[in-house]
């Protein structure tokens, strides 16, 4: 069963607003493109955050459900520096696993 904050900010495209804007300014300070996308409506609808950065890329991926995977490259080799999987059950969740994904391209920038 969804967690009706997190499905609200996946299905009402609220992610944006909610998730990205508080962190735009650390993003911008330190040259981290992030974009998101949207998937078509299924019966478990995602939605997907990438942050690009010089030498790093990360992606999370959000379902509807909770259900998550956070992860990241070197982009000069492709190598794997992040793979995780979790449940948010609440919005504050989310948060905590971008900023997890955030922090870590920061650190390896």
């Amino acid at each position: 069963m969804a967690n009706s904050s997190v499905e609200h900010l996946v299905l009402s495209r609220m992610f944006e607003e909610k998730i990205v804007s508080p962190i735009s300014k650390v993003l911008s300070q330190h040259e981290i493109e992030a974009s998101v996308t949207y998937c078509a409506p299924t019966n478990n609808t995602a939605l997907w955050l990438d942050l690009e950065g010089n030498n790093y890329i990360g992606r999370l991926t959000l379902w509807q459900d909770g259900s998550y995977y956070s992860e990241a490259l070197r982009v000069s080799d492709g190598i794997s520096v992040l793979s995780l999987h979790g449940t948010a059950n609440n919005s504050f969740v989310v948060s905590s696993a971008v900023e997890h994904l955030l922090n870590l391209l920061l650190v390896v920038q």
